[in-house]
């Protein structure tokens, strides 16, 4: 794990503002060139603020979706939404504005750049959707709110947007794409997943020491999945905080089955999962198809009991014993119980999660490994029609996860059961908490090339129907 000793520049930062459907989203995704964020036609679909990162001549830059910002104070979530503005700009050196030119402007945009004003901030109009040329003219009445400067653009065409980045790369220099000095190791990604209301974004803000993430009791309010750097005790993560999962026939609205979908991207792009549980509810069908998605995916695993203040302590046995019947499947995951109120067990959740950090990137010699093989008095893995499978060698492959290539007496007659074995004889031998093992089954022979045989000229070429002698000379 990487220590953080030294000090990194940051790069300069931008931050993108507006109403609810005016574009920042898609101009987020087409800025750092990844579908980050959740793009529909649904209102308010962004709630929690995005980061991502965009190159331009050479330099990095930082850029922040936030949530649509409206002008009905009864919205659930504009508080919570403001908030995460308010702190954006903070560390931003302009703001975007993004309105949407078809629609014109409106008072809700005169509102948005009144209060921008009061930030202390520069901040430059981005008229949006104005796709062709013939539109452009339609952004001259944004003048009225007497911006910095004001861009006609469109997120979807990318018109204009050259001259944008040229006009910022102009004015604010960011640090280089490639600091110079040592490549920095690689931060461990780790997906936070599980049903909805079971903590995960409280967890996020309660490592994190600030309200990064939205909270609140209503089910589904976390929709995109939100990138947060975490730093402890001298080490770095990226914590992936994800939409609750729930029956895709349960998902209310179109934005809440496409954060299914993000769900799963989340678990594929990440290194390891922490799939959290309420203590005070049982283990259903969504937590145990959860975790078979990791293991699936090949994805290191811990196992977290959020709520434990909620259980009183003769309880938490039961916790445990929970786990271990039903995600007997999971059984190399250790289980932990914690609490995002109360910062119950975060300590074991560091030091638990840089133990399988470290098991899943670790690296057995085949020596090591053969030395296990030879004290091993019986290499008899199972038998088939009479006769024994013997394990000759074995060898590590690759890591993340850990998958070794077996070589075999008998490949052609190994069982699951077999394999089994072999699997509870290297966690035997060697500490694999915590995350899943592959086996693939080798052969030491070279495969043989076969010359195809010499068919007749009057062979039919499909291989169907009897040979004929139809057109022979």
């Amino acid at each position: 794990m990487q220590q953080i000793d030294e000090i990194v520049p940051v790069p300069v930062t931008v931050t993108l503002i507006g109403r609810p459907n005016v574009g920042k989203s898609t101009l987020f995704n087409r800025l750092t060139g990844r579908r980050q964020a959740i793009v529909t036609s649904v209102p308010g679909t962004t709630r929690d603020r995005r980061e991502g990162t965009f190159v331009w001549n050479g330099l990095r830059y930082r850029l922040y979706d936030t949530g649509g910002l409206l002008a009905d104070e009864t919205e659930m979530f504009q508080e919570a939404i403001l908030e995460q503005c308010r702190r954006a700009i903070e560390e931003s050196a302009v703001v975007w504005l993004v309105v949407d030119g078809r629609e014109g402007l409106t008072v809700a945009d005169t509102e948005l750049m009144t209060w921008l004003r009061k930030q202390g901030k520069p901040v430059w109009v981005l008229v949006n959707k104005l796709d062709t040329p013939n539109l452009q003219r339609q952004a001259a009445e944004f003048y009225r709110l007497g911006p910095d400067r004001l861009w006609a653009i469109s997120a979807e065409t990318g018109l204009n947007l050259g001259d944008l980045l040229d006009e910022l790369a102009r004015r604010w220099p960011s640090v280089p794409e490639v600091p110079e000095g040592p490549v920095p190791e690689e931060v461990p990604r780790i997906a936070i997943i599980g049903r909805p209301n079971v903590g995960k974004s409280s967890l996020v803000n309660r490592l994190l020491g600030y309200p990064r993430v939205i909270v609140s009791e209503i089910p589904g309010t976390t929709r995109d999945v939100v990138d947060v750097e975490w730093r402890w005790d001298g080490h770095r993560w990226i914590l992936l905080d994800t939409a609750g999962h729930k029956k895709r026939s349960k998902a209310r609205d179109w934005p809440e089955r496409v954060s299914l979908l993000m769900l799963r991207r989340a678990l594929v792009r990440s290194d390891l999962a922490w799939l959290v549980l309420d203590a005070t509810q049982p283990i259903v069908r969504r937590d145990r198809q959860l975790a078979g998605w990791s293991l699936r995916a090949g994805k290191g695993l811990v196992v977290l009991w959020n709520k434990v203040d909620l259980v009183p302590a003769s309880g938490r046995p039961a916790l445990f014993q929970q786990a271990r019947e039903l995600l007997q499947f999971v059984a190399y995951a250790p289980v932990l119980c914690v609490s995002a109120l109360t910062g119950e067990g975060l300590e074991a959740l560091v030091d638990t999660t840089e133990a399988v950090w470290h098991n899943l990137t670790r690296r057995v010699t085949t020596g090591v490994l053969n030395r296990y093989l030879e004290h091993e008095a019986d290499t008899v893995v199972g038998m088939a029609r009479g006769r024994p499978i013997r394990l000759k060698y074995i060898t590590q492959v690759s890591t993340r996860p850990p998958t070794f290539a077996l070589f075999l007496s008998r490949p052609g007659h190994v069982r699951p059961e077999h394999l089994q074995k072999i699997e509870k004889w290297l966690r035997t031998q060697l500490d694999f908490t915590g995350t899943p093992i592959r086996l693939v089954i080798a052969s030491r022979k070279a495969p043989q090339s076969r010359r195809p045989k010499s068919r007749a000229p009057w062979a039919p070429v499909s291989g169907k129907g009897p040979v004929t002698t139809a057109g022979r000379r």
